[in-house]
C-alpha cells in the first residue's frame, strides 16, 4: 500500500502527515476517510518549542476518491476492482 498520496500538510503548522487511521469506500460512490495528528514541533520565538498535536480529518468523495483508492493499491500489488 502506498499512502503517500494521503500525506496532508497539517493546518496549523504546515508539516507533511501521514494518517493514523484511514477508510476507503468503493460501493454506491467512492469515499475516502482519513485521520491525522500532527507530531511536529512548533518553534516558537523567545520560547521553548511546543508540540503541535492538532487532530485533523479529511474526507474525500467522487472521482478524486476514486484516484487516491487507485493510487493506495497499485503500489502495493492488490486490487481492488
Amino acid at each position: 500500500m502506498n499512502l503517500n498520496s494521503l500525506k496532508t500538510k497539517c493546518p496549523v503548522c504546515g508539516a507533511k502527515n501521514a494518517p493514523i487511521m484511514f477508510s476507503a469506500e468503493i460501493g454506491g460512490g467512492a469515499k475516502v476517510e482519513a485521520n491525522y495528528i500532527c507530531s511536529a514541533e512548533i518553534r516558537r520565538f523567545c520560547r521553548p518549542k511546543k508540540q503541535c498535536k492538532t487532530r485533523y480529518k479529511i474526507e474525500l468523495t467522487g472521482q478524486t476518491a476514486e484516484r487516491v483508492i487507485k493510487e493506495i493499491y497499485s503500489e502495493g500489488g492488490t486490487e481492488y476492482e
